[in-house]
């Protein structure tokens, strides 16, 4: 295993998560990242359950947690200005507290924890593969072609690797039915350990701390019977469905078209019948993006790296052995999680009217109640719980 070389595509959470577990097991990773350097900056992550195990199990939950904070106990869901219902945070689907954490800083932890061992190729990305019977040669926009045994597409969701060798992202893209508009401004409201949902009918506000107590995360999304990948469109969107919400409606579309970091799709996930092909893996979101109202896809990497990692070396570097078993192993989790992209969404801005959503804040707080008594569904179980130790090799 100490000659089997792996090219890593993507130097976020994924491909350094996969780089410690394969320098652990003696193979040889490279990582190749499109920007200059690791930026500790980003977009909010909240990693909870099995998520938190795996970082442990990597030995860097210690530096996430002094970058990072608690995640909120709690989620308030105001229902067009009626009661709250109040639903329990990490406590229903883990006895450790979660993590909230930046995903730059994130990133820069595992960067840190790996970038003595595992070479790193900064400001380059891979531009074709011609795999062989015994490898594959890796061509680069700004260095020249290599030589690896394996390469695997740790790229997000729009993955080069995959476009490269699955075929465009339109093939595996589903819609969710929603909009999405993500951006960070002042903690106006004073919340710590908290996060509140404001929805109504086709529409909805969730807002949740960061780290730093003076800063929040607002997702404002619209549900559309399209996706709007225009930006401009997206923007009239959100002013035309917001208009007469009141002050803090259009206090957020002020701050969001103030922010520095804005950050407008579609909410979409990541649906493949097989996830490797030939002596190529994808990993994390580029494989099975789960949507960013789940809050897993960070977990589902941290998770799919570990898998990915172990079957390789149970396999002996293997591919044909290994790369089966990562998908026997995982599917059920990643269609756990799938399932739970539909359900957020739903809750986040649900498609009904006045009347609906007056039932919908009945239900949610009746089975809010339910669960707290009963502990949450099978499905829920599976999206937050994975046996971690049967694929760590002893």
């Amino acid at each position: 295993m100490s000659e089997t070389r792996v090219l890593i595509s993507g130097g976020g959470v994924a491909g350094p998560a996969l780089a410690h577990w394969l320098h652990r097991y003696g193979f040889r990773p490279t990582i190749v990242e499109r920007s200059p350097m690791v930026r500790a900056v980003g977009h909010r992550l909240q990693i909870e359950g099995v998520g938190v195990e795996a970082l442990r199990r990597m030995g860097v939950l210690g530096q996430a947690r002094e970058r990072g904070s608690l995640a909120p106990g709690e989620v308030r869901f105001g229902f067009g200005g009626r009661r709250e219902v109040k639903i329990p945070g990490t406590a229903l689907v883990s006895e450790e507290n979660g993590l909230v954490i930046r995903r730059g800083e994130l990133c820069e932890v595992l960067y840190e924890h790996v970038s003595d061992e595992v070479e790193y190729l900064f400001d380059d990305s891979v531009t074709g593969l011609q795999e062989t019977a015994d490898a594959v040669t890796v061509s680069f926009q700004n260095r020249e072609p290599r030589e690896f045994d394996l390469v695997v597409g740790a790229d997000g969701i729009h993955s080069n690797i995959r476009s490269l060798v699955f075929g465009p992202k339109e093939r595996f893209r589903r819609y969710l039915g929603t909009n999405l508009a993500l951006f960070e401004l002042d903690n106006y409201l004073g919340l710590t350990d908290r996060m509140v949902g404001r929805i109504k009918p086709g529409r909805g506000v969730l807002l949740a701390p960061f780290p730093e107590p003076d800063r929040l995360e607002c997702t404002i999304l619209t549900r559309d019977k399209k996706p709007l990948e225009d930006l401009d469109r997206h923007r009239r969107t959100l002013k035309e469905r917001f208009a007469g919400d009141g002050q803090e409606a259009d206090h957020l579309l002020s701050e969001m078209e103030t922010s520095l970091m804005t950050h407008m799709s579609p909410t979409v996930q990541i649906h493949m019948d097989s996830w490797t092909s030939g002596r190529v893996a994808l990993l994390g979101d580029a494989g099975y993006c789960p949507d960013p109202m789940t809050g897993q896809g960070s977990t589902m990497a941290l998770v799919g790296a570990c898998v990915l990692g172990g079957a390789l070396a149970r396999a002996g570097g293997d591919h044909r052995a290994a790369f089966p078993a990562y998908e026997r192993a995982m599917r059920e989790f990643v269609d756990a999680n799938h399932a739970m992209g539909g359900t957020h969404t739903s809750l986040a801005a649900p498609d009904t009217g006045e009347l609906g959503l007056r039932v919908m804040s009945l239900f949610m707080g009746v089975l809010v109640g339910i669960t707290t008594r009963t502990g949450v569904t099978a499905g829920v179980k599976r999206a937050y719980n994975f046996p971690l130790a049967d694929h760590v090799p002893a």
